[in-house]
């Protein structure tokens, strides 16, 4: 009798570290322009807070693969079957922040999909233990923005209190220090951003490295953090010592970004040796690999294809969706926006001609205008419209306020609710020649008005699944003559006055 022929997997589907590189490569190819944007991000000059990314990026690999050698992963894994299934959502996750526009979201997505391959591959076992060295890359994702505004009152008002307790009398108003000497601003740059990420990375790879409890890596890391905001209140504290004691005059003063990251280091040189002193490495795991997590070779080939096969259908899905969604966008004609000369009490006069002007992003319809009532009030009216966002043209930004900061500075800035579940970004601004005006700022995107960065992304996404991509960014502007209420009021009433036709203004376009 002939023997029978029994149908093997080949051996390199049979290798874990084999499979895992050509799906993480796939996952790259596939998600590409989201790789790109985190190489811009890596090597853009001018995203000084994220220069770390690409050294950050070799220290993760290295990581990893130190320890995916230690643990014998090159022999058989035990790989996940629902992993996949996890993948798949987070793949619409990307798609959602892909439509939306947020680089963030997809960056971040992007980090946690090549998580789930890991344990797809090698099982969540093993991928807990490798975890550590993909979660370090999201200290070089723009997550961190939102933090700028606490840690800038936050360092604000510690410097004020330590200058107060030196002997230099310090006054607080917002985010500007006043002493004898002059006026310092903690600009949302002076907020210790990148040192925290830094700092909290540090801390991360130590307690790693060092293979802490949990509980005990989970006190480090906050430590380093604390060490780093201590350190970048001391820069901002010894900058306003030094502009007192020079008069305002003393280059270190004005260029102290250099003395800062001394600082950084000598802080977190002293933690890292307190730390190296003062924790103890939890019991290092076994080298051998249990039964169940090892398998035996056969179950594991037929199980990893299986796994790997679901995964990369899985890793698909998200990127052909946004293909469709794109080849059935429609051509972008000439844009108006035919508002009425004559909006309540408001009549359009000329060309808004005021002192600030919001600078948008590559527009497909860009309006402005002077209006004034029958008092001789006056608002100036900007709209930017947007078909569809792109990379290069967002109407949706963290970096909110859409002023140039070389010439304003912003004194208040907050959320205010017009009544009717629509809300507006408020800004307070002025120039050092002392001009001060009220900026209104929101978006009406999918029939909503939100001043909600996030509430923006999310409607316009949904507004894209819905054939409804458009986006506008509307700003209203008063020129403050006497007290800043009075600028306000002033909004209000224009704003109730005039929306409602601005919006059917804008629908609209839309509807052509």
């Amino acid at each position: 009798m002939p023997h029978a022929v029994t149908l093997r997997n080949p051996a390199i589907l049979q290798n874990p570290a084999i499979v895992l590189i050509a799906l993480v490569l796939i996952t790259l190819a596939l998600y590409h322009e989201t790789v790109g944007s985190l190489m811009r991000l890596w090597t853009d000059p001018n995203k000084s807070n994220y220069q770390h990314g690409l050294p950050l990026l070799g220290i993760c690999i290295f990581l990893f693969y130190r320890r995916w050698v230690e643990l014998g992963a090159s022999r058989p894994a035990q790989p996940s079957l629902s992993a996949p299934a996890l993948l798949l959502l987070v793949s619409l996750v990307w798609l959602v922040a892909r439509l939306a526009n947020s680089e963030a979201g997809q960056e971040l997505t992007l980090i946690l999909l090549i998580s789930l391959v890991v344990a797809s591959v090698v099982g969540y076992r093993r991928a807990t233990v490798l975890a550590v060295p993909l979660a370090m890359l999201m200290f070089a994702v723009p997550i961190w923005e939102p933090l700028n505004p606490y840690l800038q009152q936050l360092t604000a008002h510690a410097v004020t209190v330590l200058l107060n307790l030196t002997g230099l009398p310090a006054l607080l108003e917002g985010t500007y220090i006043s002493v004898p000497a002059g006026t310092f601003d903690v600009r949302p740059a002076c907020a210790g951003v990148t040192q925290v990420m830094v700092g909290t990375m540090v801390g991360a790879a130590f307690a790693y490295i060092r293979r802490l409890p949990p509980v005990v890596a989970f006190c480090v890391v906050a430590t380093a953090a604390g060490v780093s905001v201590l350190t970048n209140t001391l820069r901002i504290y010894t900058t306003v010592i030094i502009g007192q004691l020079s008069g305002m005059h003393q280059y270190a003063f004005i260029k102290h970004w250099a003395p800062g990251w001394v600082l950084f280091g000598i802080g977190m040189f002293i933690f890292l040796f307190l730390a190296d002193r003062w924790t103890h490495p939890a019991d290092p795991p076994g080298g051998a690999l249990s039964a169940d997590a090892a398998g035996t070779v056969g179950s594991h080939g037929t199980g990893l294809t299986r796994s790997a096969m679901l995964g990369l259908s899985a890793l698909v899905l998200g990127p052909a969706l946004l293909y469709a969604y794109q080849s059935d966008r429609r051509e972008i004609g000439a844009l108006d926006l035919d508002l009425p000369a004559q909006m309540g009490v408001w009549r359009a006069a000329t060309a808004s001609g005021g002192g600030y002007r919001p600078v948008f992003q590559n527009p497909d319809l860009t309006y402005e205008s002077l209006y004034r009532d029958a008092q001789g009030s006056r608002a100036h009216l900007h709209v930017a419209e947007y078909a569809y966002q792109e990379p290069d043209k967002l109407a949706v930004s963290y970096a909110r306020w859409i002023y140039d900061e070389s010439t304003w500075q912003p004194v208040l800035t907050r959320t205010r609710d017009l009544g009717d579940g629509a809300t507006v970004a408020e800004a307070r601004i002025q120039t050092r020649g002392g001009a001060r005006s009220v900026v209104w700022q929101w978006y009406y995107v999918h029939g909503s008005a939100v001043s909600s960065v996030y509430s923006a992304k999310l409607l316009n996404a949904w507004g894209t699944l819905n054939k409804d991509p458009a986006i506008a960014v509307v700003v209203v502007v008063a020129e403050v003559d006497g007290s800043y209420e009075s600028a306000e009021a002033l909004l209000m009433r224009f704003v109730a006055d005039t929306r409602p036709a601005l919006e059917r203004a804008i629908d609209h376009i839309r509807a052509h």
